[in-house]
């Protein structure tokens, strides 16, 4: 009981310093973690104060030019995530919008790396961040829609 009010306490009285919350519930969600690469990965990034996303997005290149809404919505996605201190990370140091040519271990290293780095920055941004990001890029391509 005694555990539970000082951490309350705490978490009340550190509003402004959300790192130190955020280093202990950090310590928490990453037990036993360190061992999968792709969270490991997570870990260190957002440790470093570079939390990161990776992401596979739509485009049509080389064969011709993007379709300019779904363009759009890649770019305000990517700048949203930026906004939030996210890093937008492509696969294989760029973005592809054709998955199945990574390997197994590349496509398990990303997924392990995203829900690790989601479960970090629910902690940071909150339980809903990642549909917060959607609807902004929504809201956003709404008010400057995109010109064919």
């Amino acid at each position: 009981m005694k555990t539970k009010l000082f951490r309350t306490v705490m978490l009340v009285s550190l509003l402004g310093l959300s790192a130190v919350v955020l280093a202990k519930s950090e310590i928490d969600l990453t037990k036993g973690q360190q061992t999968d690469p792709g969270a490991a990965a997570a870990i260190a990034a957002f440790a470093s104060g570079q939390a990161g996303w990776y992401y596979v997005f739509y485009s049509n290149m080389p064969s011709g030019p993007d379709d300019p809404v779904l363009a759009q919505k890649r770019d305000l996605f990517v700048a949203v995530l930026a906004e939030k201190g996210i890093k937008a990370i492509g696969s294989r140091g760029g973005p592809s919008c054709i998955p199945s040519v990574f390997t197994p271990e590349e496509q398990q290293f990303e997924k392990s790396y995203n829900a690790m780095s989601d479960r970090l920055l629910k902690g940071k941004l909150g339980p809903s961040y990642m549909e917060d990001i959607h609807k902004e890029v929504a809201r956003r391509m709404l008010a400057n829609p995109a010109k064919a």
